[in-house]
């Protein structure tokens, strides 16, 4: 599946976590461990044994193995530190010892699938958990596979915020993406200012988003999100919060389709119409609706 020009955009999974997930660096791990197992297990079993060693693993290397890395950036001392190791039990082993001090970044990749942990420095005590793959690796069978991990970690950190749609510009949502720049606060817009405020306001919705706990009752609580017949899908998650889905299918999800999802979240989203200007065939499409939630 791509979009109808053909273009092979990305799909990003985000989810925005701060100190109530639990104990962050265990967190951090459990993304990467948790993903890897659910989205790209063939890969995984076939390297559990192989060694860390990014060298040794490439001097070896034939012809339809699976490769997957995984690389972190840290501050130590004041200096920025990188390391990269193989994607296996070995490789782990490591990297969970590598977060357990100062964080800065985290990348994994292992086949079609991309791992990312990023802090902010203008939301301190928050970081976004990331995922990606291609669109036409995302068919239905993939869709529901990547909607079900999602949903099961997102079950377990108490999220700030969570979406699955297109990836716009660094883990930032459509509705901030479409900022009218004459807007006076454009600025403060951006991801690296609303993951901080994600649990006063929802920095967006998309094909799935997770509403953090704190703005689910001004919305009727699950029972009023699911009575509004806007969603294909409301789950409450075990700790808090409700992820909601638009469209039983990824492809089905467009601004037409998510206009009862605007609705029904209105309350809770940022003020101001969007700034829908023609993108382009070489940008994801933006599924928001042309108007000011505050409006209604």
């Amino acid at each position: 599946m791509t979009t109808p020009l053909g273009h092979d955009f990305t799909i990003g999974a985000h989810l925005d976590i701060d100190a109530s997930a639990g104990d962050l660096p265990y967190v951090i791990r459990d993304w990467v461990e948790h993903m890897t197992s659910h989205l790209a297990a063939e890969e995984r079993a076939r390297m559990a044994p192989w060694p860390a060693s990014v060298k040794a693993v490439l001097e070896a290397y034939r012809d339809g193995d699976p490769y997957g890395e995984i690389k972190v950036k840290r501050l130590v001392n004041g200096k920025v530190r990188n390391g990269s190791r193989i994607l296996s039990d070995a490789g782990l082993t490591w990297f969970a010892g590598q977060v357990r001090d100062a964080l800065v970044e985290v990348h994994a990749q292992i086949g079609w699938l991309s791992l990312g942990v990023e802090p902010f420095e203008a939301s301190p005590g928050w970081l976004q958990l990331s995922a990606y793959t291609r669109v036409s690796r995302f068919d239905r069978a993939a869709q529901e596979q990547w909607a079900g991990a999602f949903a099961a970690f997102a079950d377990r950190v108490n999220p700030g915020y969570g979406q699955i749609g297109y990836h716009q510009w660094r883990g930032g949502t459509a509705v901030e993406q479409a900022v009218d720049r004459w807007a006076p606060d454009r600025a403060r817009r951006g991801p690296e200012h609303t993951i901080g405020r994600c649990r006063e306001t929802l920095r967006g919705y998309d094909w799935v988003t997770v509403v953090p706990a704190e703005l689910v009752g001004r919305l009727g609580g699950a029972g009023g999100l699911a009575a509004s017949g806007a969603f294909a899908e409301v789950r409450p998650l075990a700790r808090g919060g409700v992820l909601l889905r638009t469209t039983a299918g990824f492809r089905d999800h467009t601004a037409i389709t998510a206009e009862p999802a605007f609705r029904a979240l209105a309350p809770v989203l940022p003020p101001g119409r969007p700034h829908l200007i023609d993108r382009g065939p070489t940008f994801p499409p933006l599924a928001i609706v042309d108007e000011d939630p505050a409006a209604l």
